[in-house]
């Protein structure tokens, strides 16, 4: 064989084991989240421990969990922002993903059009619609308008969905 086909072999090779690497390292990341994800759901459940209450880890919905305490029922979809950018909800329908300011690339989240409208409703509980942004976020921004912005609150409503971060949830059970 001439050493050209082995060197071309050789990156081949190297390019498809990185390809391998990377793959099962997002496979990994993702899977580690849902873990600690639900570890602090469910003590946060036991903090509230009574005989209606429970977690439903949710397959086939628009939300990814179901929480059920005593007074309240929770719908929680989960954002995945490993890299910690800024989230802005520019208007009801339309939430992205920014490195900084100044980042003019436009990177939707999905799934956001049928959580907004998903309409839960129950004549004995309260429910709270829930975004948990998993791990954090640089700044949670609300465009009002074009020229003004907002920081999203935990405790405010914003279109009847209320927006924490994972780590804020972690330091602090009371959001819940």
């Amino acid at each position: 064989m001439k050493p050209i086909y082995l060197i071309l072999l050789f990156l081949f090779c190297f390019i498809v084991l990185l390809f391998l690497i990377y793959v099962i390292y997002r496979f990994y990341r993702y899977k580690i989240a849902k873990i600690k994800i639900e570890e602090l759901l469910t003590a946060i459940l036991n903090e509230h421990k009574n005989q209606n209450s429970r977690l439903i880890k949710e397959k086939k919905k628009i939300y990814d969990y179901y929480l059920e305490t005593l007074t309240t029922n929770y719908y929680i979809k989960v954002i995945y922002n490993y890299n910690n950018y800024e989230i802005s909800i520019n208007s009801r329908y339309s939430w992205q993903y920014k490195k900084d300011i100044n980042d003019d690339k436009i990177r939707f989240i999905d799934g956001v059009v049928d959580f907004v409208n998903f309409k839960p409703f129950d004549k004995k509980k309260e429910t709270v619609k829930l975004c948990l942004i998993y791990p954090n976020s640089r700044s949670l921004l609300y465009y009002i308008n074009e020229s003004d912005i907002s920081f999203i609150r935990p405790e405010v409503f914003l279109y009847g969905i209320k927006f924490i971060t994972y780590e804020r949830l972690n330091n602090n059970h009371n959001y819940i």
